[in-house]
């Protein structure tokens, strides 16, 4: 077997792996494995290595080998870093690697070709199931898989859980399977921007250890890799043991993580809005984490034109620049490869993807032949509400601190992390007081992300960031301006289908008049009566008690 690296650790170059490492990593071929890793315990660099061995030494064929995650970001990061770990690293692009979503997607499209994005998201997860436990093609399509890797496990919930229960069970006997988890972190049963609720029916590992505790041999990766520092490593392993602790109540857990991570830092920032004011100048790629998107579209608006990034769901994707530049003006449905290099230069095109790259990878996700692409499906896969990794930048921006919700940094790590943690007040404005253990491990992951410096502030706002319902769009009102007769709001735009396709067409949003009236009388409402705020009550409909949330997102 080559040797392998592992990618993170306090020494980069090391070719050595811990014993609980090499368990998982060098396990039988038809091993299923659960495994426990918490953070900074170089969970997905064994998972790359995992891949990279039944590859190299057990000889499985690349594309026999399905990743799974629950999130783009995890993905991505498997992606882009998987390669590094095989002899031959064109070989990772035969893996496939997608979540959950897009894995039961090519399912349900390749073997229903009346499919449609139509119906509830459990409609369409129950067509999946239906798919794996009745239809013989999707049977022998599955006996095709050799192994299966399911990362960020704890964060799979809900009609996912019995998705993957049911693809783990539709798999040949001796297929493996390795399944990767810390339930310390699992924080995605609930929204980032919404009050935490229990997750239903519990976790995938959970339901392992339910169903199929027989199959399963469950081990642990125990040495922390991301850091050295001894007070990150505190916040790692002290916190991660609180909230294991089945003892301790709740309340405990939360006021122990928040009392751990107040005490186990690198200094304590100033109040949010001084703070972002103030911010220096030298912050390279450090992470600002918010608990809701609403203060971290605010500290977006703070740094104004300084070059920063953004990270949170509801944000379109970022298709890179070079597709853009190439094929904005491209009318023909397809395109040659010595046309696409001459338009390369043409344009002058300067990025981190070479021509050699950029072409390499719309041949594999394109392609009509090693020489001829697709202009038309390109199309397409960019249309798609997830348009392939690949082709995406993995934050909304380009340079500088990356701003975000910690939901939105699960996965990732920065050398400083700047951590806005809620003020106890904040529950009951957003925060959720019924599950007090979620919002617990919500401050305990982003935390966790730190390689060399945490520091905390609070997320003391001007005023509570809220949530439009259906659409989930983040407003935050300020009630007094400078102007007593004008009150103002921050209101998130650019959203996913805030503008698209059918809005260009002119498709209508609005079934009828009255509701563009009333939606009018919403917005208006946000300006208060003609006496001015500070003078008497804001002007408040019926309209407003139904659809908004005045106490919270």
């Amino acid at each position: 077997m080559p040797a392998i690296a592992p990618s993170t650790g306090p020494d980069a170059t090391t070719t050595d792996w811990d014993r609980e490492q090499t368990g998982v990593i060098r396990a039988e071929v038809t091993a299923r494995l659960l495994v426990d890793a918490g953070p900074g315990t170089g969970k997905t660099a064994v998972a790359c290595a995992r891949v990279a061995w039944l590859i190299d030494h057990a000889e499985l064929e690349p594309n026999s080998i399905w990743l799974v995650s629950f999130t783009q970001t995890a993905v991505h990061e498997l992606r882009s870093r998987i390669g590094s770990y095989l002899t031959n690293p064109n070989e990772a692009a035969g893996i496939r690697i997608a979540t959950i979503d897009a894995h039961s997607w090519a399912i349900q499209s390749g073997f229903n070709h009346d499919v449609t994005m139509s119906g509830s998201y459990e409609d369409n997860i129950k067509k999946v199931i239906e798919l794996i436990e009745n239809h013989d093609g999707v049977f022998g399509y599955l006996s095709q898989v050799k192994h299966l890797l399911v990362d960020e496990a704890q964060d799979v919930v809900g009609a996912r859980v019995q998705l993957m229960l049911e693809l783990i069970n539709a798999l040949p006997r001796e297929a493996g399977v390795t399944v990767l988890s810390d339930e310390a972190q699992g924080i995605y049963g609930f929204a980032e921007d919404q009050p935490a609720a229990a997750a239903a029916n519990g976790t995938l590992p959970e339901n392992i250890r339910r169903f199929m505790a027989n199959d399963f041999t469950e081990m642990e990766l125990l040495k922390i890799y991301r850091t050295g520092d001894p007070t990150l490593q505190k916040v790692f392993s002290s916190g991660r043991a609180l909230l294991r602790n089945k003892t301790e109540t709740e309340e405990k857990k939360l006021q122990g993580i928040r009392d751990l991570i107040q005490q186990a830092n690198h200094g304590l920032l100033d109040a949010y809005g001084d703070d972002l004011k103030n911010l220096p100048d030298d912050l390279g790629n450090s992470f600002l984490l918010f608990r809701r998107r609403g203060e971290a579209l605010q500290a977006s608006g703070y740094l104004g034109m300084r070059p920063h990034r953004l990270r949170m769901s509801g944000l379109p994707p970022m298709i890179h620049a070079w597709i853009c530049l190439m094929f904005w003006n491209w009318i023909d449905s397809e395109i040659t490869e010595s046309v696409f290099r001459e338009r390369w230069l043409q344009k002058k095109i300067q990025c981190n993807v070479t021509v050699d790259e950029g072409w390499s990878i719309l041949v594999r996700l394109v392609g009509e032949s090693q020489t001829r692409i697709s202009v038309r499906k390109l199309a397409q896969r960019l249309a798609n509400g997830s348009p392939p990794i690949d082709l995406c930048m993995p934050d909304f921006g380009f340079e500088g601190p990356l701003i975000g919700t910690i939901h939105g940094a699960k996965g990732r790590e920065a050398d400083q992390v700047r951590l806005y943690m809620p003020a106890p007040s904040a529950f009951g404005q957003g925060i959720n007081a019924n599950n007090i253990l979620a919002e617990a491990r919500i401050l305990f992951v982003g935390a966790s992300r730190a390689r060399k410096q945490l520091l905390v502030s609070k997320a003391a706002t001007l005023a509570h960031p809220r949530r439009l319902m259906p659409s989930g769009r983040a407003y935050t009102p300020f009630p007094f301006s400078d102007k007593k007769s004008l009150a103002r709001s921050m209101v998130e735009i650019g959203r996913i289908n805030d503008i698209d396709a059918p809005g260009l067409s002119g498709k209508s949003f609005f079934s009828s008049s009255q509701d563009v009236t009333a939606a009018q009388a919403r917005i208006a409402g946000m300006s208060g009566n003609h006496r001015g705020y500070g003078e008497g009550d804001r002007v408040r409909t019926k309209s407003d008690v139904r659809d908004w949330r005045p106490r919270g997102p």
